[in-house]
């Protein structure tokens, strides 16, 4: 089985649009977080869960 996280942030994303970074630079990719989905893989089948408002994009970057 293969197990492919497709977001680490809160349930909100990073950085969220009602929050501020504090210290930590916007213009820096790492400091952005989509929200978390899995992607599960076997040999035979394939399962998305959770899959947040982010997929087109966490899929396209994996």
């Amino acid at each position: 089985m293969k197990i492919t996280v497709l977001g680490s942030g809160s349930a909100y994303g990073v950085p969220m649009m009602f929050n501020t970074f504090g210290n930590a630079s916007s213009c820096n990719p790492k400091n952005n977080r989509t929200r978390p989905s899995v992607f599960l893989e076997t040999e035979d089948k394939c399962v998305l869960i959770d899959a947040g408002p982010e997929l087109r994009l966490q899929i396209c970057s994996a």
